[in-house]
């Protein structure tokens, strides 16, 4: 059986139980966004998807090469994040400057920009 409350989502009831996600938690659109912490560097990239497939998330530099992945995996529909840190796996620092995060997956491509300063 399958009902839905104005507001609160949709549900599947099998043997009395109830399975599924709210509605409300389901984006009709690929949304991204980047939250910097200044202190520690780093920050976290935001993200939402209507619907659940594979992420690919790589940070780019202005003139569009590749800086590094920071996601490459299957995600359920609705709204994910994923760490950032300044530092790359062999302790580097990326340098203070504009960059781009891009989001690609079935459904779409978006693409922000971020400026660090350390």
């Amino acid at each position: 059986m399958r009902f839905a409350t104005f507001g609160r989502g949709v549900w599947d009831c099998i043997t009395g139980s109830t399975v599924g996600i709210p509605t409300a938690q389901v984006p009709s659109v690929l949304t991204l966004g980047v939250h910097l912490d200044p202190v520690s560097g780093g920050g976290v990239i935001g993200f939402a998807l209507p619907r659940g497939g594979g992420v690919r998330i790589e940070l780019l530099d202005v003139a569009g090469r590749r800086v590094r992945g920071v996601l490459d995996a299957d995600r359920p529909a609705g709204p994910g994040e994923v760490a950032i840190d300044s530092r790359d796996d062999g302790g580097r620092d990326l340098k203070n400057g504009l960059y781009l995060v891009r989001l690609a997956t079935p459904t779409g491509v978006r693409i922000t920009r971020f400026m660090l300063l350390h």
